[in-house]
């Protein structure tokens, strides 16, 4: 049976959240006060933090606004239906009461609006995994996979990080593939592996047949070995590569 083991997504994932300082410590604040949310991806660092917010068996996206620096204000939009009212509680006794600003409370139809004066100079930050790993539910081979290609990545790109990169989206489901951005200097473009079977496993790779996609199959010969590489089955022309690599032996696998 495979072994679990915790992978450092840092190394590819820090990107997708575009976290502040300030930023990092409200979640932090909100993870000590024991309110459960995963962390959606932002791709612009200029919009809202997007949260997935779990109250009492109920879940419901939550946009977190801040304003200022070390002082300021943490605004939460949400929907308006009973789970904000239940929100609206978890969150004053997370803050305290006295910080909930009633003059800037909004409700419209189908929308709620409230703000909380924080100082938050002090507040520890919180790793981006703690509050993100939850959204990456990925089993053993595909653990295995991504801890490779982390591997490869660092060997290959060197200290100064030049070369391709390769950003993991969130996946809710534990089921689907794993679904990848691979970034260059200018251009980037999606990739997806799926990973099938026990003994053997098959690890397939999709993309478009680009200048940046012709670079994965060095990366893929370094993360999984080149003589694990199904010349047969993969496809190397057309408008989308098409890479099939074959593990046989279970100690090959088995994640480290």
């Amino acid at each position: 049976m495979l072994e679990r083991e915790e992978l450092d997504f840092r190394f590819v994932q820090d990107p997708v959240f575009n976290l502040s300082a300030s930023e990092e410590a409200i979640l932090g604040r909100l993870r000590r006060g024991k309110l459960e949310f995963g962390l959606l991806p932002r791709y612009d660092p200029t919009s809202f933090l997007r949260v997935q917010v779990r109250l009492e068996g109920v879940s419901q996206l939550v946009e977190i606004a801040l304003e200022g620096d070390e002082l300021g204000y943490a605004s939460f939009i949400t929907r308006r239906t009973p789970f904000a009212d239940r929100l609206l509680e978890k969150l004053k006794a997370v803050f305290g009461a006295k910080q909930l600003d009633r003059s800037r409370l909004v409700s419209t139809r189908d929308f709620v609006w409230f703000s909380f004066f924080l100082e938050r100079s002090q507040e520890p930050a919180l790793p981006i995994g703690g509050a993100a790993r939850p959204l990456f539910n990925f089993d053993a081979k595909e653990m295995f996979f991504l801890k490779a290609l982390a591997d490869a990545v660092r060997r290959f790109n060197g200290r100064d990080g030049k070369g391709l990169q390769f950003r993991i989206y969130p996946r809710e489901a534990s089921f689907g593939g794993i679904e990848l951005m691979l970034a260059g200097r200018r251009q980037s473009q999606p990739a997806k592996i799926f990973a099938k079977g026990l003994y053997p496993v098959t690890y397939h790779f999709i993309t478009e047949n680009t200048p940046l996609g012709s670079q994965v199959p060095g990366y893929l010969h370094a993360a999984l070995g080149a003589s694990h590489f199904d010349e047969v089955a993969s496809r190397l022309g057309g408008r989308f590569l098409s890479l099939v690599y074959t593990l046989s032996l279970p100690e090959e696998f088995s994640v480290r």
